[in-house]
């Protein structure tokens, strides 16, 4: 007799299993279309929990539900780091390469404080890219050229009568970036900051309020009993949502910062 071949679920199709078992469905019925034992579609309906909160962790950093395993890094707060910069690069449309995104990790993990023998290998690189479904660093679709979009985007802004004092976009710097993950944001200078219209209504929460008590929330949280590292993390991805918006209340870097670089 064959020997049949393992199947292994993706994130995506157990969180569809558990929600396919919730509206009836039957364990059997499940087990044959996706081809795997009814013991295994048991463990998925054990695992709601902690599936459906990794499947949020991965929605809110824009993680991949292609993947097999719940399994994160070792080091979050250096993984969250190099994660949070290279998104922003990558939205700068700004070129990334192996040897750059491994330097950048080895930066960060020394400002942070991390293991001294650290090292981002080849291996430490797979596994970042595995972990956040990134298939290729480079970019391949056709770019302009730096200088070329500089100078249209100046001759736009220029025929739109934008000020040079306008902020038309934000960038967070790498500073801004360590303190989104290591809990150093300065809830206080956030409060000063905040804007007038944040305190028209009392029942309005802005942006720094929020943040404040996400950190409260979180600090409480993970000294119980009853939390877990991927709910935890879940939480700090709430927070760091909170924070990129006080970020954008403290100020904004102006548009000639851009045509500096």
């Amino acid at each position: 007799m064959p020997k049949l071949k393992r199947v292994v679920l993706s994130m995506k199709d157990k969180y569809e299993i558990n929600e396919r078992l919730e509206k009836g469905e039957s364990a059997t019925k499940l087990s044959n279309e996706y081809q795997v034992g009814k013991s295994t579609i048991t463990d998925i309906k054990k695992q709601k929990m902690s599936i459906n909160n990794f499947i949020s962790l991965l929605d809110s950093s824009g993680g991949s539900t292609s993947r097999k395993t719940m399994k994160l890094a070792a080091n979050t707060d250096l993984d969250d780091a190099v994660y949070k910069w290279f998104t922003q690069k990558r939205s700068q449309r700004d070129p990334i390469s192996g040897p750059i995104l491994c330097e950048k990790a080895v930066q960060f993990n020394k400002k942070l404080g991390g293991p001294t023998n650290f090292q981002a290998s080849t291996g430490w690189l797979k596994r970042f890219k595995s972990r956040h479904g990134i298939r290729d660093l480079e970019i391949h679709r056709e770019k302009l050229s730096a200088d070329s979009f500089k100078i249209k985007l100046k001759d736009i802004l220029k025929q739109e009568n934008y000020d040079d004092e306008d902020r038309v976009y934000q960038i967070i710097q790498e500073s801004e970036i360590l303190d989104l993950v290591t809990n150093k944001a300065d809830a206080t200078t956030c409060a000063s900051s905040t804007t007038s219209s944040d305190n028209e209504d009392e029942n309005i929460i802005g942006a720094c309020q929020a943040f404040t008590c996400l950190e409260i929330a979180l600090r409480w949280f993970e000294t119980q009993a009853e939390s877990d590292h991927y709910q935890i993390s879940v939480l700090k991805k709430v927070r760091d949502i909170a924070a990129s918006k006080r970020v954008g209340l403290l100020g904004q870097t102006k548009i000639d910062g851009f045509f500096e670089h």
